[in-house]
Parts: C-alpha cells; structure tokens; sequence
C-alpha cells in the first residue's frame, strides 16, 4: 500500500509461521520438473487451471496507471496531481480531516503536509467514507492505483508470482476470494492504525497471496518428506531472496513501510492457509502401505461397529463409539488422551474443523447433527436432518454436507447463518435411481477447495463427481465410468489427495482402492475378507495422517487399523513415458558400447529414472555403469555371479542380477553398503527379473517354464510361490514354453514373453489362466511374433515388445501395432538389429537395446513431437 500521508511504498516484511502439509515426488523430465517447480505440485499431466485472474488483472494494472500517466503528459502536469484527483473518487475516506482549508494553506510548508491538506481539502467537498451509502466501490478501485511505476513495477512482479502459482492449483474462484478478502484486511488494518490515512495499491492483496503460499508450502513439507528440499528451494527463491532484496532497496532508498495494511492483508491470507483441517497427501506416483496393518484400538476402546473416524493435521485422532456414544480422541499417543460424552446416539460420522470443534452425526433417533464446541466444551444442534448422516463435511466455506442414505440425497446449510433454516439440497433427487442426478444409499462425501462434491453412491457401486452448482453427477469410479476404472461393491468412503486422485473405501471387496497416473489400484486389503493383519471386513470410513498412514475403521472386525506407509524403495525405478498416438524412433541407431566393454552377447540392461544405464557382462561377470549423457562407463561393478542373463534396479540404487544358471540364486547388490546379498534362491537361470511396486520379486525359468516370485519383505527366505506356469511346457493358457521377458504393473497384473509359444501372456493379478495380447494365437486380431523376449508398458499400458526372432522391437496403439526399430531385417547396420534380447526407455522416450548376436548396446533416438 502506499499511504498519501507519505507518499512512499511499504514493502513487505518476511511474516514467520509454522504449518504442516503435501508435495509430491514424480520424477519427470528437466523441462518438466522446471515447470513444476513454478506450479506448486500441479504437473503437465495432471489437472491444473489457468490464472485468468491474475493476468487480467495485472493487465487492468498496467493499463490504468499507463492511462494515467499519457494523461499527465499530454496536459502537461505532475503526476502527484493526478493522482490526487484519483484519490478524491477511488480509495476509501477513512474520516475526514476537520481542518479550516485556509489555515491548512497557510501552514502547509512539507511535501507530507501538503499531502495532508490536499487530503482534508478535498474531503471536506468531494469524498464520502466508505460506510456511506454508494460508496463500497472504493473497496474494489483502491487496488488499481499505484502510486509510480517503481510501486507498480514491485507488485506486479509479486502478484504475478504467488498469483499464478496459486491461481493454478486452487483455481480463480478461491483466489479471488483471498485478494479481495485480504485487501479489505488491509484497508480495515489500517483504519484502526490512524483514521485520516488512506492507501493505495494491491500490496494488502499480495501480502495475503504470499501469507497463503508460505502456509501452503510449509503445509506441503510436512507430508511430502522427500520433496522437502525442493520446497524450501521455492520458499527461498520465491520468498525469501525477494523480500530481501525489497528489505534492503527500501533501507537504501528511505522508503517507508505499511505495516497495518500488511499485517491485515497477510493475516487473511494465514487464515486461509490453514482453514483446511484434514490432511490431504500429495503422494509420489506409486504410494505403497505394508500389506499388514496394526491393530490402533480393539472393541474394548472403540465399541462395536465403529464407522466414523477422524484424524486432522495435527494428527489428533477422533473416533466415534457407537455403543456407549462418545468421542474418543488420540494425540500421537498409544492411550486415548480425552473422551468426550454428549447426548447422541449411534454416530456414524464425524468431522473435525480446524479450531477443533467436532461435528457428529446424531441423526438416526435424535434428527440431528450436534457440534461439539471445543472452546465451551459443549455441545449444540448445528443442523436438522431426518435421516443418519453417514458422511459428514465442512467445506472450505463453512458450508455443512450430510449424506442421507435412506433419503437419497446430499443436504447442506451455511454454518455462517445465523438463523438454523431449512437445509437445501446439494445433489440427489430425493427418489433412489442410477441417473445421473439420483443415487441409491449416498455414504461417504468429499468437498474439494473447488466446492466440487464427490459423493460413494453406496448401491449404486460408483462414486459421483458433482461439479460445483451442477445437479447431473459423472461417473468418476466404477464400471458404468465412461472410462475404464474399476469395479466398486458398496463404496463408502472418499478422500482425494492433493494431485485429486482418488482414495476409495470399497467395502463390499474389504479393501482400500486408489486412482493414479497409471489407474486404479488396491492398496490395502487385497487379500481378501478375514481379520488378520493383512485382511479387512467390511471397513467402512478411513482417514491419513500426516506422514500418509492410513487409519481405518474396520468395522466388522471392530477395530482401527493402522496401516503404514512404506519408504519409496519400491516405486516405479524405469521408465514408463507418455508418448503422443504414434511416437516415431530414428531408424538409424547410435552403438553407445561395443562387444570391448559389455563383452560377446549381452542381454540385460536397465535404464532407471535418473537415465543411469546399467547393463551385465557375461564375459567378465560384471554391471557397467553409465550416468546420463556420459560416454564412457562411471563404474564396474565386479561380484561372484556368473553368466548373468538379467537385471533391475530398485529406486534406491539397489541391483538384483540374476545368478542362477550355476549358483542357483539372485543376487542383490546393495548400494549403500556396497555388497551383493542372496535374495532368492532358484533352481534355473532367471531370463527375466522383476521387482513389483509391493516389492514382490519375480523370476521367469525358461528351462522349467515357470514364472516364480517372493516378498522380500519377509524377513526369512522361505521359499518360492509360483506366480504363473504349471512347470511343464506346453500351449493352454495356463501353461508356458520358454518364457523370458516379464513385466508387472502397478495393478500386479503379470505380462509374460512366452518365447516359444510366439507369444505375450497377461496374467491377471491372483489369475493363473493367462489371456494373449499378442501373437498369432490371440482372440482379437494382433501382430505375428517370432520368439518374443522383452516387454514394457508404456502409461497408457500400450506394449512394447522386443520380438526377437524378427530382429526388431514392436509395439501397440491406438491402430493396433506396427514396427518401430529394426524394421530393415537382419543384419549389423545402424538400422539393422540382430536377435536383440531386452530393452529400455530413459526419461525422453529413446530406446536402449540389447543386440545379442551384433555384441553390442544401440540407442535409437525419439524423434520430435512423440511425447
């Protein structure tokens, strides 16, 4: 703001909070990490809004302070004067200054004083406070006027910064909010300070953005550990370098500092960092839970049947007992810290806000919902309902949802009325139906910083997305979707995280499902019904804490469990690129290494996040190593494994190398301690080698035509389960004849190069009957090959396949397939393969190949506009 008692710039001032919150841990290209860094967790593939806002406003900014000033020029008159004409008609008149004008004249003898007296003078004949009648406007045309273009040039460069990066992951309509709302701050802020000041300019605004983007981004460090340099690399960057240098400018050049209207701006925009009470994870690409949860509370602590449960950022735990109706509350700690008592009667939800007053349902008997106020430990009536609300939430405008399933719809009511009216519909028709406007049995609800409603439509097996004043639903989960999803029995409950991906309880199939940038997925679970550790009966109501562990309410089994989030070790360590429809590879090849450094007939090869190329010597039993772009190796690792036909790398550096044709085991080299362990004993050489995102090691035996696999979180090495193949060769689909290449995605469905069947086989997680995707024999009509030996999927799980013994790499698309390398025959030219055995993607999309028979390693470049 600039105050017109003194016509200098305030400046902002670093405000110091501490928050707790998500950011996420893809790993991408430069270009794209470059633009993620200036969009606050919001990647190119992911949804994301553009700031129109901001940059019309900026551009209203611009135009009228240029307006302004050819004004001046062309009459020839100090640009001061011409402000003060503004002045008279756009700021808010806090009071005006009850001077004699003429004694004012004759006093006024400073530049200040004679901001002072112009002020009184003029308010005294042509200005109006703004509590006056049709003067509110004032309130809106204060941001537009800057004092020079060193005052614009400075809030511009900060509202186009915090502005857009916000803009672009809350959308225009909270951001507008938090301007304007935080400009008032600042007005109001500086009223009370001194009545006869005004100001202008947008800094109130822009202090409010800031205070929001530095609680957003402290919020983030608390649930993304991994990212947390790079947070503080944003903070500092767009925090506080800037701030310094504006600290520093103003020291220098004597500017002065309005500190009211920054503090009331930036006190809004606090506000509104933390207004959201639950934690809403932004998770990395393939987020992984232990298969086995622990027990947090029996029935002897949470009754019978316990449904709702809370956790919120702070990590207190709420958790309603429905038998003897009370609250029960954790702070962190193994024993409940608090139990509160009140008069309803069998909760099935709860909500907690962010100053800690509890919202319960109380609907079944009572037909209500009841708050419990923390500040007066009490409880009061907040809503009426006739029916059990079993789902509860506040919204990031205080707006109240109650999903009735009996009634078949959503209701709400403002909690910032006054008067408790009748409530009013939010989506549902009143009349149970699966159309796209109905719903049958409503259960769990999720309100997004949008408004947009995502309701679990319980019996009608899907979950609704609502936009925002919409009454028609889309189908975002379920298998009446426009899209492939997955099918859902009884959904209950609903979060999404902070990149909107969805979290589902699919009670029905006792198990928690998620949406990701490779689709849908079970995370917990998966095991079928039962009570054990790793099993759930019917749960019904789950909630994260701050480090992304899951609490659920396992309601049949009554009990919480708590389900721990696992260390990244297993997410996805190779390539998975997101090509346009028809990617195009230069023909012609590029001989990265020659038979002199990865010996005669190499097979495996890897390529991991970072493009570090690891590829065994068969020759010398040895893995090379190369860093990206490097051209010679950065490291050879030597161990006692012998003839080594296979390899992959774990996101943590470590190597699993296959050692089996002689020694009968896997090895495993451990990167931080720089010594091979035996992970898996086998009794063939594995031709494939796989780590799944559960951390499931695969190994496919030709010689035994069998696909085996283990945990290797069990901390004893039991022996193998068989993953597909009945161990005799042969052609039905549940049988294998030589299979090499294997690939598990992140649904832990298994594909299979079965070589001498000419053939891909895709095993269904838990499915021992394979269906072909490709090859002569497949139901619908696919490509011919010719002893396949390599697979990958792409995102959008299209084939990638190394078919050997046409000497070429193939793969499908949207028009079926067709070849990609080695597309000219046999041969040792730069465009000619050679029995190639495996391959990989770096993060651009090129091709790393495996030419056995030519005794060497080609990269085929991803030509232009393939992504």
């Amino acid at each position: 703001m600039h105050t017109t008692d003194d016509t200098q710039l305030e400046l902002q001032e670093p405000f110091t909070v501490q928050v707790q919150s998500p950011v996420s841990t893809k790993k991408i290209t430069i270009c794209m990490r470059f633009r993620r860094f200036f969009t606050l967790d919001v990647l190119p593939n992911e949804k994301h809004y553009y700031p129109i806002f901001i940059i019309i406003l900026s551009i209203i900014h611009i135009s009228i302070h240029l307006t302004t000033y050819i004004n001046i020029e062309w009459k020839d008159e100090r640009f001061i004067y011409s402000l003060h004409d503004l002045w008279m008609y756009y700021i808010p008149c806090m009071r005006p200054t009850p001077y004699d004008i003429r004694m004012l004249v004759v006093n006024c003898t400073s530049s200040i004083q004679n901001v002072t007296c112009y002020y009184g003078d003029e308010l005294q004949h042509k200005c109006f406070s703004f509590l006056y009648p049709y003067q509110l406007w004032r309130m809106f045309t204060v941001i537009l006027i800057h004092a020079d273009w060193f005052h614009l040039l400075l809030n511009l460069l900060r509202q186009l910064l915090f502005g857009i990066l916000l803009e672009r992951k809350y959308g225009s309509f909270r951001i507008v909010i938090v301007y304007w709302l935080s400009n008032v701050g600042a007005i109001l802020c500086a009223m009370l300070e001194d009545s006869r000041k005004s100001g202008i300019g947008a800094s109130g605004a822009i202090y409010g953005l800031s205070l929001f983007f530095i609680i957003e981004r402290l919020n983030a460090m608390k649930t993304n550990i991994n990212h947390r340099f790079f947070i503080l690399m944003q903070l500092i960057l767009f925090v506080v370098f800037p701030m310094t240098i504006i600290i520093s400018s103003a020291a220098i050049l004597g500017i002065t500092v309005g500190h009211a209207a920054h503090f009331g701006g930036g006190l809004v925009g606090f506000l509104f960092g933390i207004a959201l009470s639950f934690n809403q994870l932004d998770f990395s690409s393939t987020p992984i839970w232990d298969s086995n949860g622990i027990t947090f509370a029996d029935r002897s602590i949470v009754g019978k049947d316990p449904r709702a449960i809370f956790v919120n950022t702070n990590n207190t735990i709420y958790v309603a007992n429905k038998e003897n109706n009370t609250i029960i509350m954790w702070d962190e700690s193994v024993n409940p810290i608090k139990i509160i008592r009140g008069n309803f009667t069998e909760p099935w939800s709860l909500f907690v806000t962010s100053n800690g007053d509890i919202y319960i349902d109380d609907g079944e008997k009572n037909g209500r919902v009841q708050k419990w106020v923390a500040e007066r430990n009490v409880f009061v009536t907040v809503m009426n309902v006739n029916s059990s609300c079993w789902g509860l939430f506040v919204d990031v405008n205080g707006t109240l949802y109650c999903s009735m399933p009996f009634h078949h719809q959503v209701v709400k009511r403002s909690l910032n009325d006054a008067v408790m009216t009748s409530n009013h519909v939010a989506v549902g028709t009143g009349i149970e139906g699966s159309a796209s406007n109905q719903l049958s049995g409503p259960s769990g609800i999720f309100v997004d910083v949008n408004l947009d409603l995502y309701v679990a439509d319980c019996w009608n097996d899907r979950v609704q997305l609502f936009r925002s004043g919409e009454s028609n639903g889309i189908i975002v989960a379920g298998s009446t979707s426009l899209n492939p999803t997955i099918k859902l029995d009884y959904p209950s409950g609903i979060i999404l995280d902070a990149d909107k991906y969805l979290f589902i309880v699919d009670a029905g199939n006792h198990r928690i499902v998620s949406s990701g940038l490779n689709g849908f997925r079970c995370l917990v679970g998966c095991d079928g019904v039962g009570s054990q550790s790793n099993q759930l009966n019917d749960p019904f109501s789950f909630c994260f804490d701050g480090s992304g562990n899951m609490f659920v309410a396992d309601s049949n089994n009554d009990r919480i469990q708590k389900i721990f989030m696992m260390k990244d070790s297993f997410a996805l360590s190779f390539n998975q690129p997101n090509f346009s429809s028809s990617p195009v590879w230069d023909s012609n090849g590029i001989t990265i290494a020659n038979r002199s450094i990865v010996g005669q007939w190499p097979r495996a090869i890897f390529v991991n996040r970072n493009n570090t190329i690891y590829v065994a010597n068969l020759e010398n039993n040895t893995i090379i190593m190369w860093d990206d772009e490097s051209v010679n190796p950065t490291k050879i690792i030597s161990g006692n494994f012998t003839l080594p036909v296979s390899l992959f790398v774990t996101s943590n550096g470590d190597i699993y190398i296959d050692d089996g044709g002689k020694n009968g085991r896997v090895q495993k080299w451990i990167a931080e301690r720089n010594v091979f362990v035996t992970v898996m004993n086998v009794n063939s050489s594995c031709w494939g080698l796989f780590v799944d995102v559960n951390g499931t090691l695969y190994c496919s035996m030709p010689l035994r035509h069998q696909v085996v696999k283990r945990s290797l979180k069990d901390s004893v090495m039991a022996s193998d389960h068989v993953a597909a193949g009945t161990g005799i060769w042969g052609s039905p689909w549940k049988q294998f004849n030589n299979p090499l290449g294997i690939f598990v995605d992140v649904n832990l469905d298994l594909y299979v190069a079965d070589c001498n069947n000419d053939r891909v086989q895709l095993f269904r997680s838990g499915e021992s009957n394979g269906i072909t995707v490709a090859g002569s024999t497949s139901l619908n009509p696919t490509i011919t090959l010719s002893c396949p030996s390599g697979i990958i999927l792409d995102v959008e799980k299209y084939l990638f396949i190394v078919d050997g013994g046409n000497n070429r790499i193939v793969s499908s698309d949207l028009n079926g397939f067709r070849c990609l390398v080695g597309c000219d025959g046999v041969g040792s030219q730069s465009n000619q393969l050679h029995n190639p055995f495996s391959f990989s993607f770096d993060h651009s999309g090129n091709i790393f190949v495996t030419d056995y028979r030519n005794s060497r390693i080609q990269k085929f470049l991803l030509m232009k506009d393939s992504f």
